[in-house]
């Protein structure tokens, strides 16, 4: 099932996601102990228990779905699965319709920068899950994630139209990595955020390069 949501839920959305950005950018300036992967958090359990942004345990119910920009001032979302008196029941298996739902992955700018890109790759959702109740009304936001002041981490969800490898060093004021080895589907992508020499480093990547322990989060 694929619905349309008011303006004003998506711009909290996208608010939340520019807040976790911006938080990034304090702290040490070093990359954080154990940087470069480790895999701590890949033992993330999808059907787990959702916690409150202060950290305290989530108990109401809902219908989780995917998001995804459209063209102009339009979201898809997509069903994902549902919420039990806080906890999830995680279910991210519908196909998303190719000329409907799907967007380029990079600009065509930022595609010239990789050294590895499938040409006409489309990609939908990955950034947020929102969790709304029966009438469709957003309880909130909801992230794979863990975020203290040196570090970020989270796993997102991305559903890609074809499979292949993105591979990309892009700068403008901050460096972003891009490891990507997709297939046709969804794919876990997992993210880190962090400062090594002065500089906001984000990685992304299909290998579990996570340090931290994430958990969902509902903001």
């Amino acid at each position: 099932m694929i619905i349309q949501y008011h303006k004003i839920a998506l711009a909290a959305a996208f608010g939340l996601a520019m807040a976790f950005t911006l938080s990034c950018s304090s702290g040490s300036d070093d990359t954080p102990s154990g940087g470069g992967g480790g895999g701590q958090g890949a033992l993330f359990n999808e059907n787990s228990q959702i916690y409150n942004k202060d950290g305290t345990r989530y108990t109401g119910s809902g219908i989780i779905e995917a998001t995804s920009y459209i063209a102009g001032s339009n979201w898809a979302h997509i069903r994902a699965g549902s919420v039990e008196s806080g906890f999830v029941n995680f279910e991210l298996n519908e196909t998303v319709p190719d000329n409907e739902y799907l967007s380029d992955f990079l600009d065509e700018d930022e595609q010239r920068s990789c050294t590895s890109y499938p040409e006409n790759i489309k990609v939908a959702a990955g950034n947020t899950f929102v969790l709304t109740n029966n009438n469709g009304n957003l309880l909130g936001n909801m992230f794979a994630d863990y975020e203290d002041e040196q570090i970020g981490e989270r796993i997102y969800y991305y559903y890609f139209s074809k499979p292949g490898k993105i591979a990309c060093d892009l700068q403008d004021d901050r460096i972003y990595k891009y490891d990507i080895k997709a297939t046709v589907g969804w794919n876990k992508i997992y993210f880190r955020a962090y400062r090594k020499d002065g500089v906001k480093i984000r990685e992304y990547s299909t290998n579990d390069i996570l340090t931290k322990e994430v958990k969902w989060i509902l903001q």
